[in-house]
């Protein structure tokens, strides 16, 4: 999350602020309803689950079951995700 907020701010730090603020919001969300994900299979394996960030072309990869969930990854959607993901274990 650190380096998409560093990258973000170099073009505009009150996007950046926003930026931390939907992902505070995503975690939270995540936090109360696990389940709230859809599974990518062309992505990454059951049972991981993957959630949007709103108004940004991030993604949220997580483990539901954990309780809290385990946040894998935010990666930006224009990455080669399923190759990134190859490696969760």
């Amino acid at each position: 999350m650190m380096a998409a907020t560093h990258f973000i701010a170099g073009d505009s730090p009150r996007a950046a602020r926003k930026f931390q603020a939907t992902i505070r919001a995503l975690l939270a969300r995540i936090g109360d309803f696990p389940n709230m994900g859809v599974e990518r299979p062309d992505l990454v394996r059951s049972p991981f689950r993957v959630s949007t960030v709103q108004g940004f072309p991030y993604l949220a990869i997580y483990h539901p079951s954990p309780m809290p969930p385990r946040i894998a990854r935010i990666l930006h959607g224009t990455q080669d995700l399923a190759t990134i993901l190859q490696s969760l274990p």
